[in-house]
């Protein structure tokens, strides 16, 4: 033991009491500071080896996305794939020409008022998504096979659709699973073009709000969204299906 240590220690009455942690530190460390430097050392630990975890999760989730494959469409498939489309197309067209009517007349007034307070920004992403929702190509529809199916229609997510974009762009489009081909040619078209909305622009998102237009409308009507309902998908189709930019059209 170093000569200066061996005279602190023995000159200490209660080094005894403090353990034997306490004999291997620094010997001017209290007990108190010593279990407070512990504890930001454990702490530090368990950080670590939560971001380990929580790294090596993503990584696995990557893994699984990247493992699903596309599956083969039956003509039955094909063709309902075809309607569902061309009508999802057909709204979007008919949304945006309600908008240019709108604009033409100088009617947004209410319409701004109602949903986007003076957030005219918001109304005219709006129109532009629409706009290039009408020129989706037929060729961004695709299927999970049997894997994407397991993985993607558990718990919330059964009976939805999906939209995924590989990092690399491999796989860029809309991606069905199994469930969507049991659907109403109703519902299929409007699944459609929530997802188109996705599709055209990455940074639409959803938000936990329910996708029946009515309580679409209470969720984006609450004051602290309304800035932002040109940014969710539910909104995109909840606009379409009321024909909400110009009243009575």
């Amino acid at each position: 033991m170093p000569e200066k240590l061996a005279r602190q220690v023995s000159a200490s009455p209660t080094h005894h009491d403090l353990g034997f942690l306490d004999f291997l530190s620094d010997s001017t460390e209290s007990n108190a500071d010593l279990q407070a430097r512990l504890q930001r050392e454990r702490k530090k630990a368990e950080k670590m080896e939560a971001t380990r975890e929580e790294e090596e999760e993503k990584a696995a989730a990557v893994k699984e996305v990247e493992e699903i494959t596309e599956a083969d469409l039956s003509p039955a498939e094909k063709a309902m794939i075809e309607a569902a489309l061309s009508s999802a197309k057909k709204e979007a067209i008919k949304a945006l020409a309600t908008y240019r009517m709108a604009d033409d007349n100088n009617r947004h007034g209410d319409l701004c008022k109602e949903w986007f307070g003076e957030n005219y920004a918001a109304l005219r992403r709006i129109a532009q998504t629409f706009e290039k929702m009408g020129s989706v190509p037929d060729s961004c529809i695709k299927k999970y096979d049997s894997g994407g199916n397991e993985k993607l229609t558990s718990g919330a997510a059964a009976g939805k659709i999906f939209a995924y974009t590989q990092k690399d762009g491999k796989y860029q489009g809309i991606f069905l699973v199994d469930k969507f081909f049991k659907l109403s040619p109703e519902d299929q078209k409007w699944c459609i073009l929530h997802e188109m909305a996705h599709w055209v622009d990455r940074s639409i998102l959803d938000w936990p709000a329910s996708s029946t237009p009515a309580d679409v409308r209470d969720w984006v009507a609450d004051p602290a969204r309304k800035s932002i309902s040109d940014q969710n998908a539910y909104c995109y189709q909840y606009f379409a299906s009321n024909g909400v930019f110009v009243k009575g059209v």
